[in-house]
């Protein structure tokens, strides 16, 4: 029987190694330009101030779509770093990471073996399908929603 500090200071190492592989794999869409519709996700000049946030959650015609919650985080990260698409970009990476390290936690937790477990963390992380829900700018929806384990914010 392993020690149990064994398997968890195993498991962050894993963790880590995940974490800098999928950021050196998505490294070329870190400073990547707006692509289809990126700027239609984006909160338009109309809804940037104080009242946009109000009128996106009370007005379902304000953003193309009603998404009040994504919106909202749109808003937010419009009020952190503007138009520059890096911020955007890395914050789709972060939340990729999060699912697919939500997922190795999951299939661990319903007794998948370790080894399979994180190879399906890191085939999750890596995979090109994946490519363009991380790489848009306006990639929020999909994140959390692909890991089938959270529920829905779009």
């Amino acid at each position: 029987m392993k020690p149990i500090a064994y398997i968890g200071n195993r498991n962050w190492i894993l963790a880590l190694i995940l974490t800098a592989v999928t950021f050196v794999a998505y490294h070329p869409a870190w400073h990547g330009k707006p692509i289809w519709d990126d700027e239609d996700h984006i909160a338009s000049p109309m809804l940037r101030s104080a009242d946009g946030l109000a009128r996106i959650w009370t007005q379902p015609g304000a953003a193309k779509q009603y998404y009040p919650l994504v919106h909202s985080v749109f808003w937010v990260e419009y009020h952190l770093w503007g138009d520059s698409t890096t911020g955007y970009h890395l914050l789709n990476i972060l939340l990729h990471i999060f699912s697919a390290l939500l997922l190795v936690r999951i299939l661990r937790y319903l007794k998948i073996p370790d080894e399979v477990a994180w190879l399906a963390g890191a085939i999750f992380a890596l995979h090109p399908v994946q490519v363009e829900s991380v790489t848009n700018r306006g990639g929020h929806c999909p994140l959390p929603e692909s890991t089938a384990a959270q529920p829905p914010v779009c």
